[in-house]
């Protein structure tokens, strides 16, 4: 997930290092977390389906399915804290006349992104194993149809997943940082100009 950019491949003509914040906030809000929401239960009900009648990759849908089932119900709780939480104080901060009071959260700023970053990681861990229990998404002969369009919809989601981690950490992130540190800097200017 280092290599970021064959991941962004598709929007590599979107210029996200020149949009501000609360652009790129509104494109990961209208476009990766519908997908996580809608192809995440699409496939957790296709997972509880395949449980039950798919008869060679039982054992792997199992612990396929408990993997993916965990995975959402972190993502459905990491969502709602970028939502509620960081999304809104990324507006309010970016869109802030009052600058003493956005720097006095960077610390706590700084101590939220290290968490989504933590997550982050252990969402792409998670996909990592899903990946490699399905033998990179490659279905058996004797697979149904139903399993195969599983499998290609879990490849589908783990590169949204991972396009929308990449955005997050390495554009967004860093971009909310560099505000708060120079805000901080031009605050603290001000007052020795006082």
């Amino acid at each position: 997930m280092e290599n970021g950019e064959s991941f962004m491949s598709p929007y590599q003509h979107i210029a996200f290092n020149v949009l501000d914040p609360t652009s790129i906030v509104e494109f990961i809000t209208g476009k990766y977390h519908p997908q996580v929401r809608g192809l995440g239960l699409m496939i957790v009900n296709q997972l509880q389906k395949l449980r039950q009648s798919e008869g060679s990759m039982k054992n792997e849908l199992q612990a396929i399915s408990g993997l993916f089932e965990r995975l959402m119900d972190d993502l459905s709780t990491h969502l709602r804290k970028e939502e509620f939480v960081l999304f809104p104080y990324i507006h309010q901060f970016t869109n802030s006349e009052h600058e003493a009071d956005a720097i006095q959260h960077i610390p706590l700023m700084q101590s939220v992104l290290q968490q989504m970053r933590r997550e982050h990681k252990q969402h792409a861990e998670t996909m990592s194993q899903i990946r490699r229990l399905t033998n990179n998404f490659t279905a058996t002969d004797d697979c149904s149809s139903l399993a195969k369009l599983c499998l290609a919809e879990l490849q589908e989601f783990e590169q949204n997943l991972n396009e929308h981690i990449y955005l997050e950490n390495n554009i967004l992130y860093p971009m909310i940082m560099d505000l708060e540190v120079e805000d901080s800097k031009s605050d603290h200017n001000k007052s020795y100009s006082a």
